[in-house]
Order: C-alpha cells, then structure tokens, then sequence
C-alpha cells in the first residue's frame, strides 16, 4: 500500500542532505544570527564540536508565542511569498534545515525578546517536544543548543572523521563568516576555554591584520567593483 511518510521521518532523511557534519550545524546556526542582525556571536564546541554546538547571539527576535514554530517545518520569517524566492536579502532559507537537525541530535532553544520579561525555552528529544518559560534577567538573547549529534543515526556518524579534524572544519567555518562580515563581534569557544575573539573592525584590511600575522595583511590588496546590479570586493 502506498503511503505518506510521517514528518519525523523525512526530516531524518532530510537531515542526511543538511547534515554532513557538525560544521553543517553550525553554518545553518550563525546564518540564522547573521539574517537576525546579531552584533556579538558566540560560538562553543564540545569534544571538537562531535557533542555538543552552542550558538548564542545578542539580536534574535523571536516571541514567545512564535518560538514553538522554531522547530516547525518550512516555519521561518525571512520569506513571505514566492516572489522572495527571486531575492538575496537573507543567507537563504531551506525550511527543514532545523527540523531536520533535531531528528539526529537533542537541541535545546532559548530565547527571550528586547521587551519580555521572561525567556522561553524549547527542548527536543525524539519526538518529545517542550516549550517552557522561564524568569531571566539578560537582555534581549537567542541560544541555539544541539547535542548528541547523529546519536540515533549511527551509520552518519560513522563517516566522520577524527575529532580535530570536524573541529578544523568549524574553525574554517567561523573564519569564513568572521572575515565575510567584519562589523560584528563573534567569539570561539572549546570546552568552556575561549580560543578566541574577535572584535568588529572598520574594514576588512583591518580584520585580517587582526586575525592572521602583519606581513600577511599587508600583502593583501582589497579590490572593489560595481554595477547596476552588482557589487564585488
């Protein structure tokens, strides 16, 4: 007999496509920041990132009413119509990506607006869903948690490759969104020890003289063109 495959399920196949590796997480987690307008970005791994991912960010508006569709399929408010499918004001927007993610991890969302008094909180496991608040004195606050990656699909986490180098895969991910976006704040964390941080820059020139060595900044000359639709640096 032919049948629909239940949501859970084809999120799980899904997460095959968007989940190739734990730098597949966190790319999907700073570009939800990044199209948040977020100014400061932490990120913290465990265990090389292969445990756990943590991204909080300063800017993420999501109301409390709202939150439970954060895990929702195809649930997002970058687009509205069709016609924003034509349009790169956003890092994108693939509707299963976090729905997806939760199939084949455990991920815990907290998040409290600029003007709420208290923040909510959204736990998956499985197929269990919770949706709490909670009392909380910070400002205005998103974090993303996924732990216990692939820990229900055990034939993905065989294709990975040792710890350090899933970890160098998310260090190169960080640094290619630090330098693509030099105006905003972003920290990395291992194990609860800061490897680094990075504060906003006023150009790029000035972000690599930061990051990497001087005699490398100055051999960097940055380029800039533009037309009417275009703009290339």
């Amino acid at each position: 007999m032919i049948h629909l495959l239940p949501d859970h399920v084809i999120n799980k196949l899904k997460a095959w496509e968007i989940v190739e590796r734990p730098a597949s997480i966190l790319k999907e987690c700073i570009e939800n920041a990044l199209d948040a307008e977020a100014t400061h970005i932490i990120v913290s791994l465990t265990d090389w990132g292969n445990t756990a991912i943590h991204v909080q960010d300063n800017w993420t508006w999501i109301a409390a009413d709202d939150a439970w569709l954060v895990l929702a399929r195809y649930a997002t408010s970058k687009i509205s119509s069709d016609s924003d499918l034509q349009s790169l004001y956003s890092y994108w927007f693939r509707g299963e990506a976090l729905a997806s993610i939760a199939e084949i991890s455990n991920v815990i969302i907290q998040t409290k607006t600029q003007d709420a008094p208290i923040w909510t909180r959204i736990q998956k496991t499985q197929t269990w869903l919770q949706h709490s608040p909670e009392s909380v004195s910070r400002e205005h606050w998103t974090k993303c948690m996924v732990q216990d990656i692939f820990y229900n699909t055990p034939a993905r986490a065989k294709f990975l490759k040792t710890p350090q180098t899933e970890y160098t895969y998310c260090q190169q991910l960080f640094f290619a969104y630090v330098m693509c976006r030099q105006d905003i704040h972003r920290e990395l964390r291992h194990n609860d020890k800061k490897k680094y941080d990075i504060r906003p820059e006023s150009s790029t020139q000035a972000r690599i003289a930061s990051i990497y060595k001087k005699n490398r900044a100055d051999n960097v000359s940055e380029i800039y063109t533009e037309t009417d639709h275009l703009q290339i640096s």
